[in-house]
């Protein structure tokens, strides 16, 4: 693993012991996603946060596997016009954040759509957003 940390500015190994980094499992070659939150915005401009996700869902991330992919619908009451969020990764520290997407009425699926493992169905009913396995 890369090393850690260096030490604080006062650190002395006489007075505070031998400098050992706090445990990173980054560091060691796996990460878990803590999080996922999105912002949906439709047409007429309204927006709609979305951050409940599935934690069996959630991406566990490794230099083995560095890459995880997974795809759900959204119902909305109005056309989509863009979509921003991103997905905190080992710790607070590091959040992963999303370029904003716009939305094309023409758009297709991408190429590497049905790679994709489904989580579910996004709702909104009564202001609320859902989110509902199949």
């Amino acid at each position: 693993p890369p090393p850690g940390p260096p030490p604080p500015a006062d650190w002395d190994d006489d007075e505070d012991g031998q400098w050992e980094p706090p445990d990173d499992p980054a560091r060691e070659g796996h990460v878990a996603c803590l999080a996922r939150y999105f912002q949906f915005t439709t047409k007429s401009g309204r927006h709609a946060p979305f951050g409940t996700w599935p934690v069996h869902h959630l991406c566990r991330l490794s230099r083995a596997a560095p890459v995880a992919t997974d795809s759900f619908d959204v119902e909305l009451p109005e056309r989509l016009a863009s979509i921003i969020g991103g997905v905190v990764l080992g710790s607070s520290k590091r959040d992963a954040k999303l370029p904003s997407l716009l939305v094309e009425d023409e758009a297709e699926p991408p190429s590497w759509a049905d790679a994709c493992q489904h989580v579910g169905l996004v709702r909104l009913l009564e202001g609320t957003w859902h989110l509902a396995e199949e």
